[in-house]
């Protein structure tokens, strides 16, 4: 078998769909589209595909975001604390052990300070025998097939209360309503003193590129004419993954996170999905795990390996 790091232009688009297709795990962060997100939203990072090939079809992918250079090396399975990780043909998780050794030898090679593998399906405990050390991480899941079950009066919740008060919720037309919703997102960082973590640009893509292809939905709530609250989910498959969102503080008594959240419920269902992955949730979160909760969430541990040499571990102490 050949192991070889390609870069988002080199890679076989052909032959990587047909190793995604073939995996149940593959998500929206597997996806080519996805990984192109990133060099044209942060000019410091590249997006890469670790490959083993074997007569010209991939056996094992796994895709990453590199940042950096040598020695200062970090390389991030992608999309970076989400639900990524390795893809393969063969659905015994012990073929997966034997596949990532000639990978993990492969990234070796590149000599990074910092690695960052997920296991959403916790088929990769291996990794400890390499070097890695193991994070547990919690999600929550909403099943919707047992949620469309359920009474519609059950169902809508704060929802109810939001469409009575003549709430409207709209995908965003334009450049300048995605604006109007990241200011949400901004406001929202500032109350919690904590910096954006995505540009404006980033979502911009997203809008852009995904959207689209019908690979993600870019949902803003309206008070008149005023956006209140907006939300970023993507999709595929049966798998629908809340990814973003945020609320304006000021208008919260008129639900707008839960009429977005019965909105893309409801999208889910028409769609016939199995799946909403409601994206991490922090330990001591109270308040937005009831929230996920409420809506039908069960928590769902997954795992995330990371590997670090002393240099990272000294830059890191010394970091202001």
């Amino acid at each position: 078998m050949n192991y070889v790091l390609k870069s988002w232009k080199e890679l076989d688009r052909a032959a990587w769909e047909s190793l995604r297709a073939g995996y149940d795990g593959g998500t929206v962060y597997h996806s080519w589209e996805w990984a192109g997100l990133w060099p044209s939203a942060f000019p410091g990072m590249r997006a890469g595909f670790l490959l083993a090939v074997e007569a010209q079809e991939y056996e094992y992918g796994l895709p990453l975001v590199l940042k950096g250079r040598y020695p200062f090396l970090r390389i991030y399975s992608m999309p970076m604390g989400g639900y990524g990780g390795l893809l393969y043909r063969p659905h015994d998780g012990r073929r997966a052990e034997g596949g990532f050794t000639g990978m993990f030898k492969m990234l070796s090679r590149l000599r990074p300070c910092y690695l960052e593998i997920v296991d959403f399906e916790g088929r990769m405990d291996f990794l400890t025998r390499l070097g890695f050390v193991r994070h547990e991480a919690c999600t929550h899941l909403v099943d919707l097939e047992e949620f469309g079950k359920l009474p519609r009066q059950r169902r809508k919740r704060g929802a109810v209360q939001a469409e009575r008060r003549g709430l409207r919720i709209a995908p965003a037309a334009d450049g300048r309503e995605l604006e109007a919703a990241y200011e949400l997102l901004q406001l929202r960082d500032r109350r919690y003193g904590q910096a954006t973590k995505y540009p404006l640009h980033f979502y911009e893509l997203i809008r852009q590129r995904l959207v689209p292809l019908g690979m993600a939905s870019i949902d803003l709530a309206w008070e008149g004419r005023q956006v209140i609250g907006f939300m970023v989910s993507l999709v595929y498959r049966q798998n629908l993954i809340y990814w973003d969102g945020a609320s304006h503080p000021d208008f919260l008594s008129r639900r707008p996170a839960d009429a977005l959240m019965q909105h893309l419920i409801d999208h889910g269902l028409e769609s016939k999905c199995r799946w909403l992955n409601l994206g991490s949730s922090p330990p001591g979160a109270r308040g937005l795990i009831r929230f996920k909760e409420q809506w039908g969430g069960r928590p769902r541990r997954y795992y995330i390996y990371r590997r670090a040499n002393l240099l990272y571990k000294l830059w890191q102490r010394l970091k202001p």
